[in-house]
């Protein structure tokens, strides 16, 4: 499944970006702590699927499925599950890494903290 492990992250003020990789970057692993409370040890095992709660899952899915067919999404709403058990509201903007054969490799995300009235 495409966005199986955490990948680039990389800090855009308040903003982090996620590739299909695995993540090996310390500074990349500190904004995973920053955002959402996780130690570089369980940052560098995590999966995707961890900080999605069960019931945003299928839209999420719905999401990777639509990225996997190089279809251009909108950014949306989504929540995302800290460690301590917070619900962190974000806006995601999600784009397909289209390969030279013209198929998805990867999936890039900026998820930026939602400010109320957002």
């Amino acid at each position: 499944m495409l966005l199986a492990k955490w990948g680039a992250l990389y800090d855009d003020s308040t903003a982090k970006s996620m590739s299909g990789e695995p993540c090996a970057d310390e500074f990349m692993v500190h904004l995973l702590q920053r955002m959402y409370g996780w130690s570089e040890a369980e940052a560098l095992k995590m999966n995707i699927r961890e900080l999605i709660s069960e019931k945003q899952r299928p839209e999420a899915l719905d999401m990777v499925q639509r990225l996997a067919r190089a279809e251009i999404l909108e950014p949306y709403r989504a929540q995302r599950l800290a460690k301590d058990g917070r619900i962190v509201e974000v806006w995601l903007t999600a784009t397909a890494l289209i390969n030279d054969t013209g198929e998805t490799y990867a999936i890039a995300t900026t998820e930026r903290g939602a400010m109320k009235g957002d």
